[in-house]
């Protein structure tokens, strides 16, 4: 629990700082890790539940996109 929640004041801090936090869950079935991910990603869309390392090139696929996005669209 502690690490969790120094894990959460390191992300809010990077936020209030402008950075942009994308987080991936791997293969964790833990309801405190998830929260503390979702919580850590900037946006609920930069959070990712990835139950299997095989489905890791599709999440960093995503997340390529989303970046693209982001830089076309500034």
């Amino acid at each position: 629990r502690l690490m969790n929640d120094k894990t959460i004041e390191a992300c809010d801090f990077a936020k209030k700082s402008g950075i942009d936090i994308y987080t991936i869950r791997l293969e964790v079935r833990d309801t405190g890790t998830d929260d503390m991910m979702r919580t850590c990603a900037s946006r609920p869309d930069q959070y990712f539940d990835t139950p299997s390392s095989r489905q890791l090139k599709e999440v960093f696929d995503k997340i390529g996109e989303q970046i693209v996005k982001l830089r076309l669209s500034s």
